[in-house]
């Protein structure tokens, strides 16, 4: 029984000796970071992430395979689809998702597995939302209806003797007015036949149309040249959003007849009158938001039929011209300006009275107003009211009521930067930029996409929805950035939004970074390898009998290893294994 037992072992030894040594080798383990990511975009557009696997227990050079599998059909890509690992080491895959332009569902799920050809190593869930956009705001022209003409139905009005009043209106706006009505003020002319208020439906874009109102001249007129009627428009846009505007018409009248017989008749002279209009202004700042100081700069023409002397203009109206009884100015009258309306826009550097002297027939006169927005005015459309004074050739005071719009609005402060001092840069290879938005203002803000670029270079993962951002609170992001070569390289940071009249803007903000030039590789010419490397050395066939006997026992049976120079020339039958650790 003892001699086949011997001789199994003889064997046994006999073909340790003869069959060469086999190593164990283990498979390489693979982490995918992130395991999971999710990100928003438009529909339409493509979001793109980074993933980056971390190879580790490496042994023997392998192909890493990646491929993508998208649960709504979503075009879902992954490059590089392989990657040859020669190492442990950190292996970067890009996935880009196009969102469609009409998606069936608002999300989509897609796992990224990454294989060494046999065994799944990691795998990643990416969740991408689609962001449908907002349609734009219609934007609106407003209608301005004016008094273009008048007329009365005879040549000169006689104090106490009714007469028809013709008014030629006119939209001289860029949209349609409606709801149009006008009224007549003043104790002069008391409208009769009618309370005194006409209504027209309608008014487009450039149209006219006339409308007529019988009236009384008050007999306290007589003896005078002419009378003051004021007219007062108002009417609504499209929308809805109600409009005035206010005129004041001179009125030609008739002197009475001398009491004594044969006496001639005393024709008067026609009075010509002034007629100042704003037809443009604009603002040094746009837009206007509270705290803004600007310069309100308008054009002012005389459309009238006589020059208008000693022009002054009131900021914020509220001008009361001199009068006697009745409200009719008097030569040489000055005026008082009481209850401006200054809540929103005030000047500065002056009075709210602005002297700008004569004016002729056809001339147009450039003025400009320092102003400032009030800090408390909240967003939107104001209407500032603007009142001229003048005397006509004649010496009578006449006062001008005009209406201008001004928007102001709130835009958002933010500051964009890193929230961390960036790693250095180095040409060709990717780096990590730490961005983060900052909301430096008083209130809450709703920012869009945020997108990141460079024309020295690959930004990648560069897309992000902001959303909304407390007062000093703040988003981060971190991008990959690829540069082409050293030296500053300049970073571009939009940031989309909507303003308070429902406008698309973007905020544009410039970052700059250093890149260091391009890290060197070491490269091994054939029949040197690293100081670090080690082969086995020869085993004698005790070692191998040895070691045979430890295996069976479970003890460890691996062969010996020692340290070689730089420099060696290699034995084809003995394996060599370097020290582990990218490009090893």
């Amino acid at each position: 029984m003892k001699k086949p037992i011997l001789l199994i072992l003889t064997l046994i030894l006999l073909a340790s000796w003869l069959i060469p040594p086999e190593f164990p080798v283990q498979a390489a383990t693979g982490i995918v970071i992130p395991s999971s990511d999710s990100q928003s975009g438009l529909a339409g557009s493509v979001v793109a992430y980074t993933l980056v696997v971390a190879v580790s227990d490496y042994t023997s050079d392998f192909t890493l395979s990646a491929s993508a599998i998208s649960a709504n059909g979503w075009s879902t890509s992954v490059s590089p689809s392989n990657v040859l690992v020669s190492g442990n080491g950190d292996y970067a895959f890009g996935v880009n998702v196009t969102i469609p332009a009409s998606p069936s569902v608002n999300s989509d799920s897609a796992q990224v597995s990454f294989s060494d050809g046999s065994t799944t190593l990691a795998t990643a869930l990416l969740t991408t939302t689609a962001i449908f956009p907002s349609p734009t705001a219609t934007v609106f022209s407003r209608p301005v209806v004016m008094v273009q003409s008048f007329s009365a139905d005879t040549t000169y009005v006689t104090p106490g003797t009714d007469f028809t009043l013709t008014l030629n209106l006119k939209n001289a706006g860029g949209s349609r007015a409606t709801n149009i009505l006008v009224s007549f003020e003043g104790e002069d002319f008391i409208p009769v036949n009618s309370g005194g208020v006409i209504s027209v439906s309608g008014l487009n874009p450039g149209g006219s149309v006339s409308v007529s109102q019988d009236l009384w001249p008050s007999p306290a007129l007589s003896g005078q040249v002419m009378g003051i009627l004021g007219v007062k428009v108002a009417y609504t846009d499209s929308v809805g959003t109600s409009y005035s505007e206010n005129f004041t018409l001179a009125i030609n009248l008739a002197f009475p007849q001398s009491m004594w017989s044969g006496a001639p008749t005393r024709t008067p002279t026609a009075v010509a009158r002034p007629q100042l209009v704003i037809q443009t202004y604009k603002t040094s700042v746009d837009p206007l938001q509270p705290g803004t100081m600007f310069d309100l700069t308008m054009e002012i023409e005389n459309l009238g039929t006589s020059m208008a002397r000693s022009v002054s203009m009131v900021l914020g109206g509220g001008v009361i011209p001199d009068s006697t009884a009745g409200g009719t100015p008097i030569p040489g009258g000055g005026g008082t300006s009481s209850g401006a309306d200054l809540a929103n826009f005030a000047p500065l550097g002056s009075s709210n009275v602005i002297f700008i002297g004569d004016i002729g027939v056809n001339e147009k006169v450039t003025t400009t107003a320092q102003m400032i927005v009030n800090t408390n005015t909240a967003p939107g459309a104001y209407s500032f009211k603007i009142s001229f004074t003048y005397d006509n050739t004649s010496g009578f005071r006449l006062v001008n009521d005009q209406s201008i719009t001004l928007l102001v609005m709130t835009l958002p402060q933010v500051e964009v930067g890193f929230y961390r001092s960036p790693d250095p840069f180095y040409a060709q290879s990717p780096g990590t930029l730490p961005l983060q938005v900052t909301n430096l203002g008083r209130k809450q803000v709703v920012l869009g996409n945020m997108v990141v670029s460079t024309d020295g270079g690959t930004v990648e993962n560069n897309t992000a929805l902001v959303g909304i951002l407390d007062p000093g609170g703040y988003f981060t992001l971190d991008s990959v950035l690829i540069p082409d070569q050293e030296g500053p390289l300049d970073l571009t940071v939009r940031i989309a939004y909507t303003d308070d009249f429902n406008q698309p803007r973007e905020i544009e903000q410039k970052l700059t970074v250093e890149v260091m030039p391009a890290m060197e590789v070491p490269t091994l010419e054939p029949g040197v390898l690293p100081p670090d490397a080690v082969i086995p050395p020869p085993e004698t066939l005790f070692q191998k009998v040895l070691r045979f006997f430890r295996g069976l026992i479970g003890l460890d049976s691996a062969a010996p290893q020692q340290e070689l120079p730089g420099e060696f020339i290699p034995d084809e039958t003995q394996p060599i294994y370097g020290p582990g650790g990218k490009g090893g």
